[in-house]
């Protein structure tokens, strides 16, 4: 599941940001509505680097972008390592859906450690996890691989 929140041109002050970001990213982090993705649009530079702050600040797991319908580009913003956003960005190029197999051949690395970093990325919020059974191994999706049209 994907949640947008849309501010399209609107600059609201930091002290709604925070109270509307940390809301919801508290509710994303606490698992209330399941394998859950939060992305915040907004065409203002100032308002998406506020939020980036508070989902830093906060150690939230969002997403911003400067569309509400494109997120291929959007950010990952929060507590990330460098090592987190390489595996976020490798997702992203090999379609937006990887298993730890397919990972650890990008990486050169082997399977336990793929599945560490794509297991470490679900549990922050920056990753969806499709369970399967073995040996074919649980997907993970990255949602700024999903396209919408406007």
């Amino acid at each position: 599941m994907i949640g947008i929140l849309h501010l399209g041109q609107l600059r609201p002050t930091p002290v709604v940001l925070r109270d509307v970001i940390v809301g919801i990213g508290e509710d994303v982090r606490a698992g209330r509505y399941g394998n859950f993705t939060f992305i915040v649009s907004s065409e203002d530079e100032a308002t998406r680097n506020v939020v980036s702050d508070i989902a830093t600040a906060q150690d939230l797991a969002i997403f911003v972008s400067s569309s509400p319908t494109h997120f291929d580009k959007a950010e990952p913003v929060g507590d990330l390592t460098v090592k987190d956003r390489e595996t976020l960005e490798l997702v992203l190029q090999a379609g937006g859906t990887v298993t730890a197999a397919q990972l650890a051949d990008r990486l050169g690395v082997e399977n336990t450690t793929a599945g560490n970093r794509l297991i470490g990325l679900q549990k922050k919020g920056y990753l969806q996890r499709i369970e399967r059974p073995h040996p074919i191994g649980d997907q993970f999706l990255d949602a700024r691989s999903v396209r919408f049209d406007a």
